[in-house]
């Protein structure tokens, strides 16, 4: 490739915005006469400016007719074919952006002059790729590749899932979407009562609160949000609206991924500081405040704002570290329930063989029961939420060693709603576990049905 060509590559590399239109001449033959007119028109049109408008495409005239219509130009790019164009191609991920192109969406196979065109319409990037085939494979070869519709920021994870969707699984998607609909208003409810109710529960601790307060928020972050983009964005790949649904489907990616590493955190966060509290003793309301685990949570979330984020650059490292990350979070919440039920059984031996006051010595199996009381409360939040997330990691690690098909793509649509389903749950699992929370979740739903 002549240096001037890369140079213009690279500047109009730089000029590429989202609703570019990228043009590709590959050709073997560096210096060939037919090709020498469009180089030059394409520098002039590079120095006038980068933005172009209403300029037909016209390379061999005989061969491309008025058929293409007009085409807005905006960004050119020009490489290199490969030797044997007429059998082997491999495009690059490039942005298009069409004008009017009537007569190429109704045909698949188009004949222009002496050239035979092959229209072939794939669903990643709704592309359209015209391909000449005349002459043997080592003459020149021109391609254009030319999208139907406006770009859209969609990942290879994305455009799959819409494909899968529209292909194989509508009514599975009718159904995940109904079940998000319905969790959704469930998740909103449940948890803002619990938000409305922590404020006026004054048995539990202010760092254990903060927990409460991170969980719900997060569980109401996945009902308010997440799932409505959820259903926003099947709605689209069900009507076939791509726009819509490249729109929505990476943002409410990034927002279910934040919600649900927020709840994992916090879970895990929860099992450490039931840990503390009996490792601590008597010092662990001065040691643990609320004030360190507000810093502790602030890492927490921007923590998990950059982990979703991270899935705009490279999805299959985002999911591997999402296993790797998951099932860290498990082991050591697992770990400290098991260290917590061990050290009270050894505590509970103690007090057996120790002689003492029988005040004192019901006063500390009061203690150790009420403390185990909401160990295992916490311990029943865990239970539900592992087993809500496991399907998923599974799904995930599916993806990790097999790559997307329909069955995996589906898989991880409907293991996903298992995981809302836990945002759900969670606001009934306090109410049966946590008496004090029961009470004020009642009380509230009592003031506010008297006001209906």
């Amino acid at each position: 490739m002549p240096s001037q060509i890369k140079k213009e590559h690279s500047k109009f590399n730089e000029l590429a915005k989202p609703e570019d239109v990228f043009f590709f001449l590959r050709e073997e033959k560096k210096d060939d006469e037919e090709l020498t007119p469009l180089k030059i028109k394409i520098k002039q049109l590079q120095e006038k400016h980068p933005m172009v408008e209403d300029f037909k495409i016209r390379v061999r005239p005989k061969m491309l007719s008025a058929e293409l219509g007009d085409i807005k130009v905006i960004q050119w790019v020009i490489t290199t074919a490969h030797k044997n164009c007429a059998v082997f191609f491999n495009f690059k991920r490039t942005w298009f952006q069409v004008q009017d192109f009537p007569r190429l969406k109704r045909k698949k196979l188009l004949d222009f002059g002496n050239g035979r065109f092959l229209h072939t319409r794939t669903e990643r990037r709704e592309r359209t790729n015209i391909v000449t085939t005349a002459g043997s494979g080592k003459s020149n070869c021109i391609f254009f590749s030319v999208m139907t519709g406006t770009s859209y920021f969609c990942s290879d994870q994305d455009f799959q899932e819409y494909r899968f969707i529209k292909e194989y699984s509508p009514l599975w998607t009718i159904f995940i979407c109904s079940m998000n609909a319905v969790l959704s208003i469930v998740a909103v409810l449940g948890n803002a009562a619990i938000l409305m109710a922590l404020p006026q529960c004054r048995s539990i601790h202010s760092s254990t609160k903060v927990l409460f307060y991170s969980l719900a928020f997060s569980d109401f972050g996945v009902g308010i949000v997440a799932q409505p983009l959820q259903v926003a964005s099947g709605a689209g790949a069900l009507k076939n609206v791509l726009k819509l649904f490249c729109s929505i489907q990476p943002v409410y990616a990034i927002v279910a991924y934040f919600f649900c590493a927020v709840s994992f955190l916090t879970m895990t966060a929860i099992s450490l500081d039931r840990y503390f509290a009996l490792y601590l003793g008597g010092r662990y309301r001065l040691v643990v405040t609320g004030k360190k685990f507000m810093i502790a949570l602030s890492f927490m979330w921007s923590g998990s704002i950059i982990w979703a984020i991270s899935r705009m650059w490279n999805i299959r490292v985002n999911k591997i570290s999402a296993i790797v990350f998951g099932f860290t979070s498990m082991t050591i919440t697992l770990l400290s329930y098991l260290r917590i039920y061990w050290t009270l059984k050894v505590l509970k031996s103690k007090i057996e063989s120790q002689k003492g006051t029988k005040v004192r010595e019901r006063n500390r199996r009061l203690d150790i029961l009420q403390y185990k009381r909401s160990v295992n409360s916490m311990l029943y939040v865990f239970v539900f939420l592992v087993a809500c997330y496991i399907p998923y990691f599974c799904s995930l690690l599916a993806v990790a060693f097999l790559g997307y098909n329909s069955s995996i793509v589906l898989a991880t649509n409907l293991t996903s709603v298992v995981i809302f389903l836990n945002s759900s749950l969670n606001p009934f699992v306090y109410c049966w576990r946590i008496r004090e929370i029961r009470v004020r979740v009642k009380s509230i739903a009592g003031k506010l049905l008297c006001t209906l």
